[in-house]
């Protein structure tokens, strides 16, 4: 057993803090670098599955595909509190249930993973938003109007 003043257990101690960070780092992604904001596609068709968690919610859908078959795609969600406000909850969809998803496409297009904005279900109920991607686009880029803030920050 390794003494708690020991150099082998301070380089334990730093190498398991070095995993743990390194694995949460790992899970956040860039939007920009995953998903294309300036085009939208919209998907249809059956849950698999749906995970309604923090930090990512994902519902797994099977889609019909050009060729007669079927497409497993992922569908990556905002977090549950944010979904929440959209009016989304964690029985919103059970497996079978048909859905079409408007969502913005990966940059891979053989990549089956797309980052939803809204659903729309069976029977015509719509949840979350649906903003055309060239608004969406011009909110993240510009800042035309904006006034510029500068100054001292104090704490009052």
């Amino acid at each position: 057993m390794m003494k708690p003043t020991s150099r082998a257990y301070v380089w334990f101690l730093a190498a398991s803090a070095s995993v743990a960070l390194l694995g949460s780092a790992e899970a956040h992604h860039s939007f920009a670098t995953q998903y294309d904001a300036a085009k939208s596609t919209q998907i249809t068709g059956v849950v698999t599955k749906f995970d309604f968690r923090s930090p990512h919610s994902f519902i797994y859908m099977n889609v019909a595909n050009d060729g007669g078959g079927v497409t497993p795609y992922k569908v990556e969600l905002h977090s549950v509190p944010v979904l929440t406000r959209m009016g989304f909850s964690a029985s919103a969809f059970k497996p079978g249930d048909r859905i079409s998803v408007n969502a913005w496409p990966n940059r891979s297009p053989t990549n089956a993973l797309v980052f939803g904005a809204g659903v729309i279900t069976a029977d015509g109920v719509s949840l979350g938003e649906f903003p055309p991607s060239r608004d969406l686009r011009s909110a993240f880029l510009s800042a035309v109007g904006a006034e510029p803030v500068q100054g001292r920050w104090q704490v009052p």
